[in-house]
């Protein structure tokens, strides 16, 4: 085990163990400044053993010029096996790979930029200032801040002009000489955009000389999704965080309050619908108990969003005197907000207890999020809200069902009868594809009819249950839009709404 010095890119061990072939043994790299190598002694030359052991060590394999030297820079007498950590105070020269290696990092992530010097600087070199401007992408990264603390600048005052968008402006001036090779300065930032990032050197001078060879590395910034609070881990508290977000709450205050910044959002879109919403709390709720595993954010194909959007619907029914809201489909995510008249209604009721919900309701909105892992049953009754007494009058539900949005508007009367048109019937899904089902409440329906753009009759069926029918779209299936009708033994009509097909 061995302790190196700062900006020490690779680490290796050579002795009488190995005949000093100097690059066959690189050792693994622990921390910045730490490396390991276990050694067996069945590998080493004949007569070896860890008693008469001895051995250096190089900052880069093949080249005695990486060997270490002592704090003085004088070189030192091989070393003799102890059970320890050895220490190497400087190299004779530090290895630096021509071009640094990337970073890799995750949206919302602090990083350090290292800019690192090549060169070995020597009294020689008697240089004691240096400027640059770095240029960046302010799209991708942020720049937060700085450090020279052990670095080769720690010993003088650095001064970075961070005014304009996407360029620094970085002096450094010191009595004492700069003394060898590795990181110059740490530049602190936050990667803010997935993408490739590619900070850019430009205009440095060491003194007055522009020749020596100084470099930053680029970055690569993945996009993260469903790690909302960025703990690294994918949990129920994520959806929560996303349902609350949906409904204007400010879920965590403390970490960043509202507006959320934009990769915030981003890594709670997991369905890549442009907004965060109770669907995005449903998908990552599926994902932390691994029922997917895959975000459809992150998918090329999404089996997933399509048939969740497509195949789930939500009714709205006045029962007495209340708002009865039943499931259809494959319903993992509602939002439901309403903008007039909502002083009418009162307290929601959840009566599915497995889903999981928030409210976000005042005197000046009335907003409600929904979600869950596994979908209620079809026609299940998963809310209920109350009517107050004094109202009469219609109630206008904007619903995010899944990814599709939908308006119902419901006509309430706390003390009248229902219209039979608005309650008695409900038609899901809708848009649909080959098939749609029929909840029929009214005990008047007697024959469900479809009829196409051009004025005809493409289906025609007597209701034979009252509570649940479906039809079968695929004898007569074509994109369009439809006109739906049930009619009474009388054959009056007494239900009538557009049916869309795709």
């Amino acid at each position: 085990n061995v302790t190196v010095p700062s900006g020490t890119y690779q680490c290796w061990l050579v002795g009488n163990f190995n005949s000093w072939n100097n690059n066959l043994n690189q050792m693994i790299k622990v921390d910045s400044t730490h490396y390991t190598l276990t050694l067996n002694d069945s590998t080493f030359a004949a007569g070896v053993t860890s008693a008469n052991l001895g051995y250096k060590y190089l900052s880069g394999g093949g080249n005695w010029a990486y060997v270490e030297k002592d704090s003085v820079g004088a070189e030192i007498p091989n070393r003799v096996y102890t059970n320890g950590i050895d220490v190497v105070r400087s190299w004779a020269t530090t290895y630096m790979p021509s071009t640094p290696l990337p970073i890799t990092v995750r949206t919302g992530d602090d990083f350090v930029l290292p800019v690192t010097v090549l060169t070995n600087l020597s009294l020689q070199n008697a240089i004691n200032s240096y400027q640059f401007e770095l240029n960046y992408n302010p799209q991708k990264m942020k720049y937060i801040g700085f450090s020279s603390n052990n670095t080769i600048s720690n010993s003088g005052i650095v001064q970075i002009n961070s005014n304009q968008s996407g360029k620094l402006i970085i002096g450094y001036a010191e009595s004492q000489y700069l003394l060898g090779s590795g990181v110059l300065l740490n530049l602190n930032f936050k990667a803010i955009e997935a993408g490739h990032a590619s900070p850019q050197i430009d205009k440095f001078i060491f003194n007055t000389d522009s020749t020596i060879n100084v470099v930053v590395p680029s970055v690569l910034i993945n996009q993260i999704y469903g790690d909302i609070d960025q703990n690294s881990y994918i949990q129920a508290y994520d959806a929560a965080l996303a349902l609350q977000y949906s409904i204007g709450l400010d879920p965590i205050p403390t970490i960043e309050p509202l507006p959320w910044s934009a990769w915030r959002i981003v890594a709670a879109d997991v369905d890549k619908s442009g907004s965060v919403t109770a669907n995005d709390a449903g998908i990552i709720l599926q994902y932390a108990v691994k029922l997917i595993d895959t975000f459809p954010a992150a998918a090329k194909v999404n089996p997933y969003k399509a048939p969740a959007a497509n195949n789930s619907d939500v009714s709205i029914v006045k029962e007495g005197n209340n708002l009865i809201f039943r499931s259809f489909g494959n319903l993992i995510g509602l939002n439901v907000s309403v903008t007039e008249n909502f002083s009418a209604l009162g307290t929601p009721i959840f009566n599915n207890q497995s889903m999981m919900h928030a409210t976000n309701i005042s005197s000046d909105q009335f907003m409600i999020g929904l979600a869950t892992a596994n979908s209620p049953a079809n026609a299940e009754v998963i809310m209920t809200i109350p009517i107050k007494d004094t109202f009469i009058g219609a109630i206008v539900f904007k619903m995010v069902i899944n990814t599709t949005p939908k308006e119902s508007i419901v006509s309430v009367a706390s003390s009248g009868t229902n219209d039979a048109y608005d309650q008695a019937v409900c038609v899901y899904p809708n848009p649909a594809k080959d098939k749609v089902w029929i909840k029929i409440a009214n005990e008047a329906a007697s024959v469900v009819r479809v009829y196409n753009a051009l004025g005809q009759m493409v289906y025609n069926s007597t209701i034979d249950n009252k509570q649940l029918m479906q039809i079968d779209t695929r004898s007569w299936y074509k994109e369009g839009i439809y006109q739906l009708q049930i009619v009474d033994a009388n054959k009056t009509v007494i239900h009538n709404q557009k049916l869309i097909i795709k």
